[in-house]
This record gives structure tokens, sequence and C-alpha cells, in this order.
């Protein structure tokens, strides 16, 4: 009876998490979609002299900074580990969250503040976007499938993986329909991409706060998986 029980909690507890990463990935995929409109309308990319940065390069800048960020993120949480600190996975999860609001704390930062005569910002606050959604994609991306094999019960791991993607198929959803909220219907304007911008800030930023607020009840009804 107590199996059954543990099994049930750290079902509700993975499904808790589902929620929260459906929420992730509908604003870590405005990467491909409403990004891509606000560097081709809204970004000077005017360098060296008269050559324009081209907006698919954009998209190579979460590869790169994986590429760079990845072994820093895992040294960082051994080092945490060896002195029995390492954020707990919801935390992990948390803190994916944190950082891809910072991406967009930047935007309405430049969209507020660096908007020039010809209603253009900078191309590095973008690109800096694109690095801290990698950081907040690295604390929780990696961890995604190893908490389903451990929480779910041995004969439904498939269909708790089934779960996890389609939580993520959800969020990629969700994030088309917000570019074409942002993006407007006449075109990307600076007063459309702040206002959603700003949107996803918060949300995203209430999202982190709150898990980490329940993280120790997530935690109990994990019953000791790490």
């Amino acid at each position: 009876m107590r199996t059954g029980r543990v099994q049930i909690e750290r079902v509700i507890a993975m499904m808790i998490i589902f929620t929260f990463n459906v929420l992730f990935w509908m604003f870590f995929e405005q990467a491909g979609s409403s990004f891509n409109f606000l560097a081709q309308n809204i970004v000077d990319r005017q360098m060296f002299g008269g050559w324009e940065f081209p907006v698919g390069w954009f998209q190579s800048v979460n590869p790169v900074a994986i590429v760079l960020l990845a072994p820093l993120v895992a040294m960082t949480w051994g080092f945490l580990d060896k002195r029995n600190v390492e954020p707990s996975i919801p935390r992990k999860f948390g803190l994916g969250l944190l950082g891809n609001a910072l991406g967009f704390a930047v935007l309405m930062y430049a969209l507020t503040h660096l908007v020039d005569a010809n209603n253009q910002i900078p191309l590095w606050p973008l690109a800096l976007c694109y690095v801290l959604q990698t950081v907040g994609e690295l604390c929780l991306s990696p961890i995604g499938l190893s908490m389903v094999t451990k929480l779910a019960p041995a004969r439904a791991v498939g269909l708790a993986m089934g779960g996890w993607f389609l939580s993520t198929a959800i969020g990629n959803n969700l994030s088309g329909i917000f570019a074409g909220h942002v993006s407007g219907e006449s075109g990307m304007t600076v007063a459309s991409a702040l206002s959603g911008f700003t949107f996803s800030f918060y949300l995203l930023l209430g999202a982190g706060v709150v898990l980490f607020l329940i993280a120790p009840l997530i935690n109990r009804l994990m019953h000791g998986i790490k």
C-alpha cells in the first residue's frame, strides 16, 4: 500500500514539473519565431562599415553557447554536489525558468532604453538573450528525461516519456500562437515586441519563483529521488 502511495506521489510531482516545462518551452521557442521577426525588423544588424549580419545567423548563438557553457554548468553542479548544496530537480527547473526570464529582461531594457531614431535596437541585446536562455536550457533540459525515468513507475516509463515530450510539444505549439500575437497583424513593432516580451518576463519570473517556493513540497512527493 505504501509503495503504491509513493508511486502516485512521484507521478504527481512529475506532472507538476511537466506543467512548468510547458511554460519554459513556450517562451524559449520564441528564438525561432518572434525573435527572428525582431531581428529582421527592429535590430540594427549593420556591422563593419555596411555589412549586414544575417537574421538566420542568430540561430547559431544557441548551439555555440551550449558547446561553450555545458562543461561549465556540469562542473558547477559537480562543485556544488561535493559541498552538498547542489540544487534539487525542481530548483534546477526553477533556475531554467529564471534564466529564460533574464533573456526577456534584456530585451525589455533594450526596447525601452536603446531604441534609436530608426526604431531599432543594437544587435548585442538579442545575442545576450539567446545566451541567457541557453543557460536556462542547460539547467532544465538535460535533467528532464533522467527525472522521468526515476519518477515514473517501471511499467509506465514509456508512457511517462511520452508525457514529457507531449509537454514540450504543447509548449512549442503555444509558442507559435504567442509569436503570432507578439508579431501583430501588421508586423512586429517596438510597442508590440515590448508588450509581448514584458508579459513573457513576468510570467517566467513568477513561475520560477513559485517553483522555488514549492520545491520542498515537490521534493517530498519525489520521496528521495534526486
